[in-house]
Formats: structure tokens, sequence, C-alpha cells
């Protein structure tokens, strides 16, 4: 029987303390009181088990405080320490939280393995057993397998040990985390293996982002024209033009790398309304993006960086910043934008 609820300390206590093999906790955050739970809740297991711990990693997660890596290294060398076997994954849009015990009790729920999730937010959960639990945990292995990442344990402290003053310092300025930290994040990238491809044959610079905002004072009745040349300027005082370099940038390079998206873009330009922000809907167009990002996660230089737009983009964009992005309005409305400008230039 399945059993909706309000989810409670007790209820992931119950999932833990009923493991026997294998304990599985996937959620896209987790904080210090709430691996506590599970450590105290483990300390009295009889048998060496399997903990499989499925999560999301970002800096930007880090500095807004919605996870805390410092805990979560501390709670898998406790368990490594207690002999049981870890299985620590990560997938960059995971956004699914489940907890299990075995193939026999799942806990699906919309709360993250934090104190948030099981005491202070309006959550709701739901009791899984045997079949039901076992297919829960089926199509979640499915869903999200193909996109796991697995660290070492001591990689994620080196990656701790080694970013923690910025991330102290970008928690201070968080309207400029994506800047404060791209090393942090070109480093996770590529402890994930991400960015290993080679660079494309389109290499924007500062001129050319010059020459488009000069091409947009002729195009004030397109669609975002306007805003994204305010934002060149920074005549709104919104301190944006980092991020229209950025996505002009990340725009130029992935039409490079694409063409095909080239003419749809331009063309569903002329089909928005003045006020319109383009929403990502075309055909293969959000898996091409996303793919491209991971493949170029690391690239950069003196003009452009893809760790900055992946610190400034949400994970629906192929982006690791907490709680929205900084840079989603701007990125959307560059696209169609950037494609008209290739096409009416001939580039």
């Amino acid at each position: 029987m399945t059993i909706a609820h309000v989810p409670s300390w007790e209820d992931l206590v119950e999932v833990v303390t009923s493991a026997q093999s294998r304990l599985w906790l996937c959620s896209p955050y987790v904080k210090d009181r709430a691996l506590g739970k599970v450590t105290d809740a483990l300390a009295s297991a009889d048998n060496a088990l399997t903990v499989r711990v499925w999560t999301r990693m970002s800096p930007s997660d880090w500095a807004a405080g919605a996870s805390d890596y410092e805990s979560l290294y501390s709670f898998l060398v406790l368990m490594a320490e207690a002999g049981h076997k870890l299985d620590f994954s990560v997938s960059q849009r995971l956004h699914a939280k489940l907890f299990a015990a075995d193939e026999s009790l799942a806990l699906l729920t919309s709360a993250n393995l934090s104190t948030g999730g099981f005491e202070r937010s309006l959550e709701l959960s739901a009791r899984l057993r045997d079949t039901d639990a076992f297919d829960a945990m089926h199509a979640l292995e499915t869903a999200v397998g193909p996109s796991l990442r697995s660290i070492e344990i001591a990689a994620l402290k080196t990656w701790i040990d080694k970013h923690l003053a910025a991330v102290n310092k970008a928690r201070a300025r968080l309207d400029k985390e994506g800047d404060e930290l791209a090393e942090a994040q070109a480093d996770l990238d590529r402890l994930l293996g991400f960015g290993a491809s080679k660079r494309t044959n389109v290499e924007p610079t500062a001129a050319d982002l010059n020459a488009f905002a000069e091409w947009l004072t002729q195009q004030t009745g397109l669609p975002g024209a306007e805003v994204i040349f305010e934002r060149y300027h920074n005549t709104g005082g919104q301190n944006l033009t980092g991020h229209v370099r950025q996505c002009f940038a990340g725009w130029m390079r992935f039409l490079g790398a694409e063409s095909r998206f080239v003419e749809p873009l331009s063309t569903e330009l002329g089909n928005m309304k003045p006020n319109e922000i383009f929403d990502m809907d075309l055909p293969e167009l959000s898996d091409a993006w996303a793919e491209y990002l991971d493949d170029h996660a690391t690239d950069s230089n003196d003009f452009y960086s893809h760790p900055v737009l992946r610190g400034i983009l949400p994970p629906s964009l192929a982006g690791t910043r907490h709680g929205g992005g900084g840079g989603i309005s701007t990125f959307k409305r560059m696209g169609p934008l950037v494609a008209r400008y290739i096409t009416e230039k001939g580039m």
C-alpha cells in the first residue's frame, strides 16, 4: 500500500534502520543535520551495507548554503570507516528525491536530505513497499543512471580544500558568484569528466560583441534587442554586462558548432511577440545545448569563460546556479538575436 504523508525525521530513520544490505540516499541537496540523523541511525547496524549517495554538486549550491559538502565528505569518511561500501555519484541535473532500504521500502518525496526537507518546509512523501518500492527505484535508476559521474572521496576532499576560501568569499558576493566560483566550477567539471571536447571553430572576441551591439541599435523592433542593448551598456544599472558577454560567446560558439539551429532560431525570432522571451522550445535545441556546454564546460579565454556561464545558468540550461539563474533571461533573449545576426551578416 502507498501511504502519502508529510515527511518527518522518523520516516528517514525508518528507512535507514530497515536497510539490511543497501541504503540509497538520492537528493539534490544534502545538509549536515540530516546526514547526522543517518549516521546516528546506522550506528546500531549489524551488517555492513552498500551506502549509495546520489546528489548534484555545484559551487553555487555550496556558497548559497543549499548543500554542505564539508559535512558530506565527513559523512562519507564515517561510512567507510564503519565498513560500509560506498557508491557516491553525481548528476548535475538531478532533481528527484528518494530514500530507500534494499528493495523493500522507499520514501519517494519532495523533501531534500536537509532540515528544511524533514522539518521546516511543507513537503509530501509517499511510503512505498515491496513491488512499488522496487518499481520506483528501477525507474529512478533508468532515468538518472546514464547521467551519473562517480567521485572518489579523496578527490572530493581535494576539491573542497582547494576552493573553500573562494566559496566563503562568494557567500558575501552572491551577485558576483559566477566570477568568484569560476575556478571551482572548472575543477568540478574536470573532476566529473566534462569539458573534454576540442575547441570550436568560432572564437568570438570583444570586437565581435561590439559589432553585435552596434547591429542591435538598428533592430529595436526585434524581441529582446532593446533589453540586451541596455544590459550591454548597463544603462539600467543592473551590472549585467558580464552576462551579456558570456551569453553572446556561448551562443556564437554553440551556433558555430551546431549551424543547423541558426535558421530555425532566426525564424523563431520573427514569430515572437515584442516582449516575449524565447523558451528554448525548438526540437532538439535544449538537448544539443546541454551536450555542447557539458563538452565545452572548461573552455575559456580572455574574452569569455564557460565556467562562468555554467555558474550563471540554472540546471535546466546545463548550468549549476542555485535557485534559478542570474543569466537565464539574458541567455534566452540572446539566442534568436545571435542567430538573426549570423544570418544577416552571412557568417
